[in-house]
């Protein structure tokens, strides 16, 4: 393997580039079984399609601006904090309908946090009960989505479900 091919998927460049052109390769194929129509009789894949070569065209350059010296080279020490996010949300969205929003909040929450070195016990528990209290706010009372708040246990805690 030569050394321009390693430093080349070893920065940061390249996989966001990589990542633009397979999402706009996706959404061309994608906005494909549309009609695409003309500039003066745009079709329902015309913008679509014109946006999706734009951002295949913005990946490749991202990429090959991969092989220039100032590329920066991709820190795979960071990849544990991004782990914990993603692990935070899919938790977040598995035990929401369990749990409720109040109890899967402060769950996304406390997870999180060991993505940093920053929070200490005490800050991670307050900050949880603070933004579920909020998301409770926000989202069930206030746009009114229907979500249970708590776990079946308080059935008369949970709004109905249309």
């Amino acid at each position: 393997m030569s050394t321009t091919f390693r430093r080349l998927v070893a920065t940061r460049e390249f996989w966001a580039g990589a990542l633009f052109t397979v999402l706009g390769l996706a959404f061309l194929v994608y906005s494909g079984q549309y009609r695409i129509g003309t500039p003066e009789r745009m079709g329902p894949a015309f913008v679509p399609g014109a946006l999706s070569a734009l951002l295949i065209v913005l990946g490749l350059a991202s990429a090959a601006r991969g092989l220039g010296p100032s590329a920066t080279p991709l820190a795979l020490g960071r990849l544990r904090p991004l782990a914990v996010i993603v692990l935070a949300v899919v938790l977040f969205a598995a035990l929401l309908m369990p749990l409720g929003l109040v109890l899967a909040t402060a769950v996304l929450v406390l997870v999180s946090t060991q993505a940093g070195d920053a929070f200490r016990v005490r800050d991670a528990v307050v900050l949880a009960a603070g933004l579920s209290v909020l998301a409770a706010a926000v989202f069930v009372w206030g746009l009114g989505v229907s979500a249970p708040l708590w776990p079946a246990l308080f059935p008369s805690a949970t709004p109905a479900v249309p």
